[in-house]
């Protein structure tokens, strides 16, 4: 699986102003009749510098970089219905997203 940190679809800084556009996101992306791959991302606060991609190998999946609730309370619905059924937010997982 993969999960991809990025800032797409919006031009200029980022904050508590405008939170939702910080929250993460999930998608099912399906192509050619293959199974869906789970794709979660999060734009950066501030002013995007680049993209981070990583796509997780050994039996692991995007959403282990995601928790299902965030440290502000806010809760990622998509976890409940993931592959997985929930989201881990393993500790190093979530390191290299931040």
């Amino acid at each position: 699986m993969a999960f991809l940190t990025v800032g797409v679809g919006f031009h200029g800084r980022a904050d508590a102003s405008n939170i939702t556009l910080l929250r993460p996101r999930y998608a099912r992306v399906e192509s050619n009749g293959e199974p869906a791959i789970e794709v979660l991302w999060q734009r950066p606060h501030g002013e995007p510098k680049g993209i981070f991609f990583m796509a997780h190998g050994c039996a692991h999946q995007g959403t282990d970089a995601f928790s299902d609730v965030g440290h502000d309370g806010w809760q990622l619905e998509e976890c409940k219905t993931s592959n997985f059924g929930r989201c881990l937010g393993l500790p190093e997982e979530m390191r290299l997203r931040q």
